[in-house]
């Protein structure tokens, strides 16, 4: 049960708490009995930031699979044409999408079409099994667990595409897994609510503020003398950079310190 597959000897991979887990789900079904392909992201790609556009086909990259969903913060954009050009694989909602490289990362696709980045493994799945389902299990203490297991750290962690289909899976009843992914896609719906809420916030504060048309200047380079520097407090460059003058000086004196409206206190860490 211990032995991998793929010939690894690494000690990493027989901790105690890996072999345990590998004897205790030794007879669940792997992923790959439920996938219709299991692929890594275009290997050797020369996708750029030249390549981003405003409007086009997300392409999800390792920090874009947050809270068991493919995100929706800064992700990438490839215009349709260059993705057929380049021949890159498109996915559509419920695809599973594995980081390969850093931390562990797991998200299912919720992007009506989206691509991926040579640093994700995408899995399609039969409809056997609930997407959904299996990628909040895969969020889970003991589906995170196998992941790490399959990690080899050389230059940086790295989960290879043949862990993925390896991944076990508790096939449960199918009117539990809807239960699971019914739940799932309401937190979805709430959190892109609560976010859209947020953004409306924001820019009602900065219009009443007057900062919603304007932009912080970007100096190239800029002076400050060692009075202000000391002044302040601060001899960071960050800190004495234009943009923060700028901005203090709209916001003007009149704006309230958090000291002012909340009691601040300081208090000792004894550990």
């Amino acid at each position: 049960i211990a032995i991998d597959p793929t010939g690894r000897l690494d000690a990493s991979f027989f901790e105690k708490r890996f072999v345990d887990l590998r004897c205790q789900i030794k007879n669940w079904p792997r992923l790959d009995d439920f996938a219709k392909s299991v692929v890594c992201g275009p290997f050797g790609s020369n996708l750029l930031n030249d390549n981003y556009v405003e409007q086009g086909i997300p392409m999800i990259r390792p920090f874009n699979l947050r809270g068991c969903r493919v995100d929706r913060g800064e992700v990438a954009l490839l215009e349709e044409l260059f993705v057929a050009e380049a021949g890159l694989k498109v996915f559509h909602p419920g695809a599973l999408m594995f980081s390969r490289v850093g931390d562990i990362g797991v998200g299912v696709n919720n992007y009506p079409i989206a691509t991926i980045s040579p640093n994700i493994i995408a899995a399609e799945l039969k409809g056997e099994i609930d997407p959904y389902f299996v990628g909040v299990f895969a969020n889970t203490k003991f589906g995170r667990m196998q992941l790490e297991s399959g990690m080899k750290v050389v230059a940086q962690p790295t989960i290879s595409t043949d862990a993925i289909p390896a991944l076990k899976i508790p096939y449960l009843r199918i009117s539990f897994q809807s239960f699971v992914a019914e739940i799932f896609k309401k937190a979805i719906c709430t959190e892109d609510e609560a976010n859209a809420l947020l953004l409306k916030a924001e820019r009602g504060l900065l219009h009443a503020l007057g900062l919603d048309t304007w932009t912080p200047p970007e100096a190239l380079s800029y002076v400050r003398s060692s009075s202000e520097a000391f002044a302040a407090g601060r001899l960071d460059s960050q800190y004495l950079a234009p943009r923060v003058t700028e901005l203090m000086n709209r916001l003007g004196c009149d704006g309230l310190r958090l000291r002012d409206v909340a009691p601040v206190r300081h208090e000792r860490f004894t550990p």
